[in-house]
């Protein structure tokens, strides 16, 4: 038996607040949201993969420095 999900949908404004809590720069946060919304989070996120930070074999949950969602990580 499958357990309940009981995570809630996060707004666009909080996955930008998460994405930047993770080290990704955004500046454009109107914008930032409009992509998110289009595309979605997770179809976006294998874009962004090759910028989180590696340590060993281990990718982390962590952006390198100076990443930044309009430069790296959007589709435009």
């Amino acid at each position: 038996m499958l357990k309940p999900y009981n995570k809630k949908p996060l707004s666009y404004a909080e996955q930008v607040h998460h994405l930047q809590s993770k080290g990704l720069s955004i500046h454009n946060v109107a914008w930032a949201e409009g992509i998110l919304a289009k595309y979605g989070y997770y179809r976006l996120s294998a874009y962004w993969y090759p910028y989180r930070i590696r340590s060993g074999n281990n990718v982390l949950d962590r952006f390198k420095p100076g990443t930044s969602f309009e430069k790296n990580c959007a589709i435009i």
